[in-house]
């Protein structure tokens, strides 16, 4: 397996993440204009935010004194729900994709007994045109040259063998990985061929999937095998979001897509050439104790969005009344990434979920337009923290953060940033840097260090 295959990191495919636009509408399609710029407004309710009362964020001992305790409190439990908001945000995309390197390339024994096999050319593709013709005339009844021709062909999953001695091994480890991206963590994922599609000049996006309810039947793999053509982005949604893929972007000639059973394909039209890929049902074992939850991961995005937002819009206000100092938040994610693997493409499926909600989350603007307008910058910095204890426990500890690296969301090193002065008040996870990776001792004074990678939020007032 290469070092960019479905184990290993992905690929250059470009991919584009178009703006989250969370309402509360009741239309069945409310993000269909989305591709086109038109967007809703963001509703929120205000019971969406725990009235719960939150731990206070330590403070040290050297700094200054700050607002009234009451003042005191609102701040932090502001800066708390915020820490909450993110936790809450549920691992999973509407849609994935990424190039796929050292693919076996199997060959295709159609119904009809016919094989294709790589490299997948014109002669080849003819062969599969003449099935699909076959297959719709005895489904529809209708004969192929008295119904709208299309360059889109179809052939259904039980009338193609894949042959290759490593291509079952190779499925199952593009499922645990799609599963990952997709939000089931290690769920064990099966797949089942659903067809065979053949793109052509013009040709669209045709959603063939079986419209009967099944619940064990949670998402969709397309595996393009090869790479003879120009054109064709596909977009896929659900719901209010939407994600573009441009496979003619890819450095590779294969790349698989993987997204939720209940989103929606579109493709722009083919400009030249063909593409030849293999659609499967992604499927969840049936487990009467507990069953699927897939349908409800969307759901509780849209929700966990929805309170960091407004518990943002909070922030905003506190910084325009004065009753906060303008300092960056900081959250302490799950992983620790060195300088070249600080990137969201190289994260966990937890902590990117969370840089992906903040990037959707940067198009928004905070705060009341006649008190001035914010926008959320996000980067992500190697903070470390130095904590001195002079004496026994924590009798006069005193702790310094510093950042060592910064990089925005997009993976542009800024070096500005490491300039920004950090609080301590900014540490929301109690405990994260209390065990260091460098602990020193000189006589009753000790010095711990521990660097750990974080996603840092700060609001920039606009026009300043």
């Amino acid at each position: 397996m290469g070092k960019n295959g479905p184990n290993g990191t992905p690929g250059r495919l470009k991919r584009h993440r178009s703006r989250r636009i969370i309402s509360d509408s009741t239309d069945e399609d409310p993000g269909r204009n989305t591709r086109h710029g038109i967007r809703g407004r963001r509703i929120i309710s205000d019971t969406s935010v725990e009235e719960e009362p939150e731990q206070p964020v330590t403070e040290s001992a050297g700094q200054n004194a700050g607002p009234s305790t009451a003042s005191k409190t609102e701040i932090t439990n502001t800066l708390s729900n915020i820490a909450k908001s993110l936790a809450s945000i549920p691992t999973g995309e509407v849609a994935c994709g990424t190039e796929l390197v050292d693919m076996p390339l199997p060959s295709l024994e159609l119904i009809t007994g016919e094989v294709v096999r790589f490299p997948y050319d014109e002669p080849q593709m003819d062969l599969v045109k003449d099935i699909a013709k076959q297959v719709r005339d005895k489904r529809f009844g209708i004969h192929w040259d008295k119904i709208k021709r299309t360059p889109t062909w179809v052939v259904p999953g039980c009338g193609v063998d894949v042959q290759h001695p490593e291509w079952e091994k190779y499925l199952d480890s593009l499922a645990r990985m799609a599963g990952k991206y997709l939000g089931f963590g290690n769920a064990k994922l099966t797949t089942k061929l659903q067809a065979l599609h053949l793109w052509e000049e013009g040709s669209i996006w045709r959603d063939y999937h079986n419209e009967l309810w099944d619940p064990t039947r949670v998402g969709n793999l397309l595996i393009i095998l090869n790479k003879a053509y120009k054109g064709g982005e596909i977009a896929i949604g659900s719901g209010d979001k939407e994600m573009f893929f441009d496979p003619a972007a890819a450095m590779y000639d294969q790349f698989y897509i993987a997204s939720h059973n209940r989103a929606k394909h579109e493709t722009l039209p083919l400009t030249k050439g063909h593409r030849l890929g293999l659609a499967y049902d992604l499927r969840l074992a049936t487990n009467k104790g507990k069953p699927a939850s897939v349908h409800d991961l969307l759901e509780a995005l849209n929700d966990a969005e929805n309170d960091l937002f407004y518990n943002l819009a909070c922030w905003a206000e506190e910084l325009d009344t004065g009753a906060r100092p303008h300092h960056p938040l900081l959250y302490v994610l799950a992983g620790t990434y060195g300088p070249r693997d600080i990137g969201v493409r190289h994260m966990t499926p937890e902590d990117r979920a969370k840089v992906l909600a903040v990037q959707a989350l940067q198009r928004e603007v905070y705060g009341e337009p006649a008190r001035g307008k914010y926008k959320l910058e996000g980067y992500l910095v190697a903070v470390t923290a130095t904590a001195t204890n002079y004496g026994n426990g924590d009798v006069g500890r005193r702790v310094k953060y510093s950042i060592e690296r910064a990089t925005t969301l997009e993976g542009e090193l800024r070096n500005e940033v490491k300039d920004v002065i950090v609080g301590e008040r900014c540490v929301l996870q109690e405990g994260e840097f209390e065990s260091g990776d460098a602990r020193e001792v000189y006589g009753k004074t000790t010095t711990t260090r521990r660097t750990r990678t974080c996603l840092m939020l700060m609001l920039e007032r606009q026009g300043e």
